[in-house]
């Protein structure tokens, strides 16, 4: 009678790991997501200035490194860059506005 049980039990768990394996790959539809993707264009703008006014601060309190300020300057360009496309009435991707505002490495 015990054999019989865990011979039971293994065929059991044996047939129920294939299901739970493909399930485990589910993912939703990338339509679903492509409209969250999206930046919010009061908000980005909001976010993009204020972090074109900190690296702006940032640029002039610096020392005279000047891979430092070339950082900030390309940081700042990337900004302005986001922000035309904004005004422009343009999608721009939330990861694009996250880029922009994102302190350059080793100025934090």
């Amino acid at each position: 009678m015990r054999k019989t049980a865990i011979v039971a039990l293994l065929v059991m768990a044996g047939m129920s790991g294939p299901i739970q394996f493909g399930v485990s790959y589910a993912q939703p539809a990338p339509e679903a997501a492509a409209p969250s993707a999206m930046a919010d264009k009061d908000t980005a703008m909001k976010t993009l200035a204020d972090a074109k006014k900190r690296f702006r601060f940032m640029r002039s309190k610096s020392s005279q490194d000047p891979h430092a300020q070339a950082d900030l300057d390309r940081q700042i360009k990337q900004i302005n860059g986001v922000m035309a496309k904004l005004k422009k009435g343009q999608d721009v991707p939330q990861s694009d506005v996250d880029a922009a505002v994102a302190t350059p490495p080793g100025l934090h």
